[in-house]
């Protein structure tokens, strides 16, 4: 046997049927990818929200397919987002377009992805609105995936919002049991009739999920160098929370209204700590922690809106400083009260000259306060 396999005769024949296997895989990998998406070119897939996924075009090879995919995303009655976009599909195991790069590791198909046209339909009318988009797909064949997507618009119609991104990148490494999201932009704003409503810039997100669905270990973080409302500056928000031991499916349950699914969800075993959400400037502080230590305990909930905090960021609105120190002091006093009175009505938060806060519990019997039901006087 190890003479046989000395002959260079031998190693020329294995090389052959190795080429022979590549190449007959990526033909195979070609015609049931090409099976899997011809039927969308007759007949869209229909998604939950209303939108319809097609395919426009399809064209095939042994080596590669490309694709034109076209989604239908309707906003109103009357109006729809078109959005095209072209897949470069390279098929395994050693996608051609990955050999060119010298990119030997094994895959069932890449995919190179690139927006050709994004468009708003108005009954028969139609306006092509500005954006990018472009991305890499890697996906092998024991399910591991890697995407890294790029996009930008300036201008984005979602109803009666607007939404503008800049330099967006997103970052995707998942498995069966492991999620690895990295998101970062420019800037991202919500617009009201072109006005801007609200407006993160500097934004970073990280998610880290392992586990699946009925035990996993979850980390949350944030960072945004500034949050505005109408234009102004608020503060800085920020997200850094870690929970193991959680089970996914459960808590979807318990949001959907099934209360006693807060026992499976949260088991004795699970273990929550850190803030869901902050925001804070030179004023103060607002936020919401989670914890939940190790053992047969309820996941604890605290809330806080600052009202020195609340106050400053309108008071120093432009808008509001225009019609004077007094009147702007005035507004941003109401204002306050119209968002604490309703927190306040559902008997959950306690009222102070430092703003409102919550102290909260949560498990299988339900939500709970454990602040006293006697609010204190609030101090103008």
């Amino acid at each position: 046997m190890l003479n046989w396999l000395r002959k260079p005769r031998t190693w020329a024949w294995l090389a052959g049927l190795f080429v022979l296997l590549v190449v007959g895989v990526a033909g195979l990998t070609g015609v049931l990818l090409r099976q899997q998406l011809a039927p969308l070119q007759a007949t869209p897939v229909q998604l939950e929200n209303g939108a319809r996924l097609s395919v426009q075009e399809l064209h095939g090879g042994w080596f590669s397919t490309r694709a034109i995919l076209r989604l239908d995303w309707p906003l109103d009655a009357g109006r729809q987002l078109v959005l095209r976009v072209a897949n470069d599909i390279g098929h395994g195991p050693f996608p051609a377009d990955r050999l060119a790069q010298f990119d030997l590791r094994p895959a069932l198909l890449t995919d190179r992805l690139r927006l050709l046209d994004l468009q708003e339909h108005h009954s028969e009318q139609q306006q092509a609105l500005p954006a990018e988009f472009s991305g890499n797909l890697r996906l092998s064949y024991l399910g591991h995936l890697q995407t890294d997507l790029q996009g930008a618009t300036p201008r984005l119609p979602l109803g009666v919002w607007q939404l503008a991104v800049s330099d967006l990148q997103l970052a995707v490494d998942a498995s069966l049991d492991s999620l690895d999201l990295q998101l970062t932009t420019q800037q991202f704003e919500l617009q009201q009739g072109g006005a801007p409503l609200l407006r993160l810039t500097g934004v970073e997100q990280q998610v880290q999920l392992d586990g699946d669905a009925t035990t996993a270990a979850l980390a949350l973080q944030l960072s945004a160098g500034e949050l505005a409302l109408w234009g102004q500056p608020v503060g800085q928000l920020s997200q850094q929370l870690t929970a193991e031991g959680v089970s996914l499916a459960a808590v979807a349950q318990a949001f959907a209204g099934q209360t006693q699914a807060w026992a499976t969800a949260l088991p004795p075993a699970s273990h929550v700590q850190g803030t869901l959400l902050a925001l804070s400037n030179a004023d103060g502080r607002s936020g919401m922690q989670l914890d939940k230590a190790v053992g047969p305990q309820p996941l604890t909930v605290k809330a806080n809106l600052s009202r020195t905090m609340f106050l400053g960021a309108l008071e120093d609105n432009a808008a509001l400083r225009g019609q004077g120190q007094t009147i702007a002091r005035q507004q941003a006093m109401q204002f306050y009260g119209f968002v604490s009175q309703p927190l306040l009505q559902t008997g959950l938060f306690a009222s102070s000259a430092d703003g409102l806060r919550a102290e909260l519990e949560l498990d299988e019997r339900g939500l709970r306060s454990t602040l006293p039901t006697t609010f204190l006087s609030q101090n103008h």
